[in-house]
């Protein structure tokens, strides 16, 4: 190799280096500028421990026995006629809207103009008989029941009217068909045509009053009492907007008297039962109420949990209880704080580190968990996660599921 070549090889090979030198700083650069603004978290370790099996649960007050009046869409309230306290008759008007006609309305008017057809193109398909053990019938435009049917049928037959006599007796073979079939139905009990069109008229009734509540036509542009009653709670006041299923006010009941409800887990559930009694907490406990766990009902997402409360409640009144019987232990207990809750159920984000990246980097991970018990500060889950994750507790900012994260604190 003469100089030349050998002078060309030590460049090549310096620069080979200072290209992966400076490679090698802008990786570290890099990672250094991303670990700046990535999302600092708090962690805790999951372990094992002993809780109070108790049940924590959030609900409103109300009136034992009310009923709790909702608007029926989105409202302009005109006058509220009532108070807290009052006593009404049935028919008396409580709530007056202002008279309007908005999109939900149309769509409302829409849905009953299908009703409607629906309802005449059944009816026009469906031969209705209006007595079914002694119908009467259409017979070149005079009416007659089926015994005189059976009469000119026989007239027909026996006086020679071979085309007349045919005519009577399909009419009377397909209307005995139908007798028969209608008593086979309602030995059965079912009607179908009748239980389909009533089925129907009902739809439409339903409907209407939807209507009538809506757009406030033919008087009906408020709520009335619909029993003799005493109003309990008043929610809204004059010029209020309120929107659909808002609640206006809560009649009858026993004044006094309160209930509370909410659900919880199938095996929450299984550490209570009828007759416990529950803290009540949210800054009443020095308030004078008492809480007794009245009765416990299969609900679609659990059981749920109904309680009597006394003393100094009211209707209305945001109450959080604390139910359960004895301490017991469990494998997974984590922070309260490390437990959220969306539409998709309870769940943790836990913190897994990422494989072949350069330095020590970390992911968050959703995982979803069932809350079994909890205390003040601790919960007892089961899920997707084990003894020894990383679970978040606090974050900086919100935290989604494959964010990458950094540790708040060394670990």
């Amino acid at each position: 190799m003469n100089g030349t070549e050998k002078k060309g090889s030590e460049l090549l090979h310096s620069a080979a280096l200072i290209g992966l030198t400076a490679l090698l700083m802008l990786l570290f650069a890099s990672s250094l500028f991303m670990h700046h603004f990535l999302p600092k978290v708090d962690v805790e370790t999951v372990g094992s421990g002993t809780l109070s099996a108790a049940i924590r649960g959030s609900g409103v007050a109300l009136t034992e026995g009310s009923t709790e009046i909702t608007s029926p869409a989105s409202r302009v309230v005109e006058n509220v006629f009532i108070r807290p306290g009052q006593s009404v008759k049935k028919g008396e008007l409580l709530i007056s809207f202002e008279q309007t006609f908005d999109s939900e309305i149309s769509e409302e008017y829409e849905k009953f103009d299908q009703l409607m057809d629906e309802y005449e193109s059944y009816a026009r398909q469906t031969p209705l008989l209006t007595d079914f053990t002694n119908p009467f019938l259409n017979v070149n435009g005079t009416m007659v029941n089926f015994d005189k049917l059976e009469v000119m049928v026989n007239d027909a037959m026996y006086s020679g009217r071979q085309e007349e006599y045919n005519e009577l007796k399909a009419l009377r073979d397909q209307t005995r068909y139908q007798i028969d079939m209608t008593k086979y139905y309602e030995n059965a009990g079912i009607d179908a045509t009748n239980a389909s069109l009533l089925s129907m008229e009902e739809k439409i009734a339903e409907q209407q009053k939807l209507l009538r509540e809506m757009s406030g036509v033919e008087g009906e542009n408020g709520i009335y009492a619909v029993s003799d009653c005493t109003v309990s709670s008043v929610s809204c006041k004059n010029g209020e907007t309120v929107d659909k299923g808002d609640t206006l006010c809560v009649l009858g009941g026993t004044q006094g008297r309160c209930t509370l409800s909410f659900v919880v887990t199938k095996e929450q559930a299984e550490c209570v039962k009828v007759g416990d009694r529950a803290a009540v907490g949210s800054g009443y406990f020095d308030s004078g109420v008492n809480a007794e766990l009245k009765s416990m009902h299969k609900a679609d997402n659990g059981v749920k949990l109904t309680f009597a409360l006394s003393g100094s409640v009211s209707d209305g009144d945001e109450l959080t209880l604390l139910i359960g019987r004895e301490s017991a232990d469990f494998d997974l207990v984590v922070p309260i704080s490390a437990v959220h809750s969306d539409s998709n159920g309870s769940y943790v984000m836990t913190v897994e580190p990422l494989s072949g990246r350069l330095g020590k980097q970390y992911a968050a991970r959703r995982t979803g968990v069932e809350v079994l018990a909890q205390d003040e500060s601790r919960c007892a889950v089961s899920g997707g996660i084990h003894s020894g994750d990383w679970l978040i507790i606090n974050s900086e900012t919100p935290i989604a599921d494959g964010d990458q994260v950094e540790f708040g604190r060394e670990q």
